[in-house]
């Protein structure tokens, strides 16, 4: 049996778990920008600072607020799919976002209601992982453009609060909870039906932001086990299956979003300090560096993000009143 607590977490907890868990609190106030900062392998040093991302809110606004949604890029479109809306209600519906024209439309259903679950456009369709609504499920749902969607496989273990990216024509799940235990096993598929376990996180971590550098898949931050984020900054080698821990955030964030672009992988937002923040960091896998990139409009966490072109587009979320949001924010690289 689920649990629900604000801001949209799904969590599954006996009761001797939910007396040894200490979650973080939720805060009424955006955490404030630091000046400066970089992670635990970086230095201050006198190298120059990379220029800093522009991020603006767009003119168009969801027809609701929505949190704990999924996003997937396709065709010049981004698919808003599931969530849970103000009442912390679990949501069946998806949402296009037709960049060209602004117009936003709905665009079919889910199979059943959900949130806290990923989403990926993969050649051969767009695919939702796993998520819930009053407890992880497994299910693998295919999208059909104006209709419901069709469930398709299972993942081998339920999971919700898991992320999901790409690279080449391969999807990649990772992190995420089955209602008792965090999920270690990084998982691969082409085709949304066939599932293989490429390599483990060292951190087991559910609410965590991917992103994809060069021939690796960075994960940042995220809740541990021990229900508190982590500073840690994993990298995944899907083609040796290994996974070493890369660098360290400024302090330790969940519930964040992370893009690649211009050839850096960027955390967007996401929970600081029990609070959601405006924060913008740039990593650099190839010497470990964190530097600040800059501040969203307003604090955000539990957001979902998608890149298109130059553009990266943060949809949702929930800000510094602790309510969903209905804005989105477009990222560019300068």
């Amino acid at each position: 049996m689920s649990l629900r607590i604000s801001r949209g977490r799904l969590l599954a907890l006996t009761a001797a778990a939910a007396a040894s868990l200490a979650l973080p609190a939720c805060g009424s106030q955006g955490a404030s920008t630091p000046s400066g900062a970089t992670g635990a392998t970086g230095t201050s040093g006198s190298t120059a600072a990379p220029p800093k991302l522009s991020a603006s809110l767009e003119s168009q606004r969801l027809p609701q607020p929505l949190s704990g949604e999924s996003v997937a890029a396709s065709d010049h479109h981004l698919l808003v799919i599931g969530g849970l809306d103000a009442s912390d209600s679990s949501l069946q519906s998806i949402l296009s976002f037709d960049l060209s024209s602004g117009r936003i439309d709905p665009a079919g259903s889910l199979a059943e209601p959900l949130h806290d679950a990923a989403a990926v456009a993969l050649p051969r369709g767009v695919f939702v992982f796993g998520g819930g609504s009053t407890s992880s499920i497994s299910t693998v749902e295919e999208l059909a453009p104006t209709a419901t969607a069709r469930p398709i496989s299972n993942l081998p273990t339920p999971r919700s609060d898991l992320s999901a990216t790409t690279m080449g024509n391969r999807a990649y799940v990772l992190g995420g909870y089955d209602g008792a235990t965090l999920s270690r096993p990084v998982l691969s598929t082409g085709d949304g039906r066939r599932f293989s376990s490429i390599a483990a996180l060292r951190i087991p971590v559910r609410y965590t932001a991917v992103a994809t550098a060069g021939s690796r898949i960075l994960v940042f931050g995220g809740e541990t086990a021990a229900g508190t984020p982590t500073d840690a900054i994993q990298a995944v080698d899907p083609l040796h299956g290994t996974t070493h821990i890369a660098g360290r955030l400024p302090t330790p964030v969940d519930h964040a979003s992370a893009v690649t672009l211009g050839g850096a992988a960027y955390v967007l937002g996401g929970e600081a300090d029990g609070r959601p923040t405006d924060r913008m960091w740039r990593f650099d896998p190839a010497t470990g560096r964190v530097q600040p990139a800059g501040t969203l409009p307003q604090p955000v966490a539990d957001a979902a993000a998608a890149t298109i072109d130059d553009t990266a587009y943060l949809v949702g979320g929930v800000g510094a009143t602790d309510r969903p949001l209905d804005t989105i924010i477009s990222v560019r690289y300068p």
